[in-house]
């Protein structure tokens, strides 16, 4: 991101998460010209370096979301093994608003891809001595009849341990 870049990323964290001062100053940038953009950020530099990093935090924090997300086995063999494996944090970025929510991201990439953003199904996840396992159901019902023949009992809640260790959880919809 170049300079031109980042000061704009802070101005418009400033518009939408700043006081009236930080949305009066971020505006005035939107319209000036190229000099007085940069009166502007070397007069009121410490206000756009620190919307430039909130900014930058803001990006880094959904960036290892999605990474992590797309990681999970349930999503990684949906075809979000793309974006775990291949996409940079600078293809990620490129869908990143500073006002953003981390499914704003996932849904605008799944989009893209046209890849399922969304569960459809439930999951049991099965993570034993051997790994981990996902196996997906139409209904909670099989879901849950699934998980108690793994367990060999009842299943306590959604997330419940097995009398050898195996972890058994089931991920709803």
């Amino acid at each position: 991101m170049d300079h031109n870049d980042k000061m704009l990323a802070a101005a418009h964290s400033m518009e939408r998460l700043g006081g009236s001062f930080a949305e009066a100053i971020a505006r005035a940038y939107y319209r000036a010209d190229a000099g007085n953009k940069a009166r502007l950020t070397t007069a009121f530099a410490d206000l756009f370096e620190r919307y430039a990093e909130y900014h930058r935090e803001h990006v880094d924090t959904i960036i290892a979301w999605v990474r992590d997300r797309a990681d999970e086995a349930m999503w990684y063999s949906m075809g979000w093994d793309m974006v775990a494996e291949a996409w940079t944090d600078d293809d990620i970025a490129a869908y990143i608003c500073p006002d953003s929510t981390f499914q704003d991201v996932w849904q605008a990439i799944g989009a893209a891809l046209g890849i399922p953003a969304e569960r459809a199904a439930y999951a049991v996840r099965v993570h034993d001595v051997d790994g981990l396992h996902v196996h997906q159901f139409e209904t909670e019902t099989e879901a849950e009849a699934y998980a108690e023949r793994m367990l060999g009992r009842p299943l306590h809640g959604t997330s419940d341990v097995s009398d050898y260790g195996t972890r058994i959880t089931i991920v709803k919809p």
